[in-house]
This record gives structure tokens, C-alpha cells and sequence, in this order.
């Protein structure tokens, strides 16, 4: 329904607001994983940690991006039938909520992974 599909994309957007702040990570100084893991070799070098983050980063903005557009998607269409009760409206923001619902799972499921594989690294 609309209501459970509003509590999911602000919960995803929390998520994804504190998600986004890795962009600091990237951009700053990183213990090489080389001088952790001596004398043996690390499972992952500097710069593919820091193609991680920088993915996992993109992932939580492009999950930012979604939730806002279809929140305003959302409110546009039901600004549109207010006051017009229209049984196909539902059905039709059904499936599109599920599609954008479905979006935004996976690709804060991608940040996550991401940024565990950067975690192994250390």
C-alpha cells in the first residue's frame, strides 16, 4: 500500500543519508592494507578498497536519487486524484511502488556488500 511504501522510502533514506558520508572516506587518507597485512599479501590492494567505497558511495546516492523521485512521483499522482476515487490509481501505484521498492532494496543490499568487502581488507 502507499503508507507502507512511504515508511520503507523514509527508512531508505535514512539509511542512505548516513550511507553517503563514506564519500569523506574515499576522499581522505587510507592505511594501505599492504602495511596491516605484512608479510603476507592483503586479499585486497588500496585501490580496489577504494573502488569499493567509491561504488558502495554511488550506490547509497543513486538509492537517494530514487526515493526522492518516486516520493515526488508519488505525491504528484495522488495530488492528481484527490478527490476522484479511481481504483486503478492503486493498482497502478502497486506495481510501481513494488518496481521502486524493489530498486531501492537492492541497491542499498549493494552498497552494504561493497562495504563489507572493504572491511575484509582490513
Amino acid at each position: 500500500s502507499v503508507r507502507d511504501f512511504e515508511t520503507f522510502v523514509s527508512f531508505i533514506l535514512s539509511i542512505s543519508l548516513f550511507g553517503a558520508t563514506t564519500f569523506a572516506i574515499i576522499a581522505g587518507q587510507m592505511t594501505d592494507p599492504v602495511d596491516i597485512w605484512k608479510p603476507t599479501p592483503p586479499p585486497f590492494d588500496l585501490s580496489t578498497v577504494r573502488a569499493f567505497l567509491g561504488i558502495a558511495w554511488l550506490c547509497f546516492v543513486l538509492s537517494l536519487a530514487v526515493a526522492g523521485y518516486s516520493t515526488s512521483i508519488l505525491f504528484l499522482r495522488r495530488h492528481e486524484a484527490e478527490g476522484i476515487y479511481d481504483r486503478n490509481w492503486g493498482r497502478a501505484w502497486d506495481r510501481f511502488g513494488l518496481a521502486a521498492s524493489v530498486v531501492l532494496h537492492l541497491l542499498v543490499v549493494v552498497a552494504f556488500m561493497f562495504l563489507s568487502l572493504c572491511l575484509v581488507a582490513y
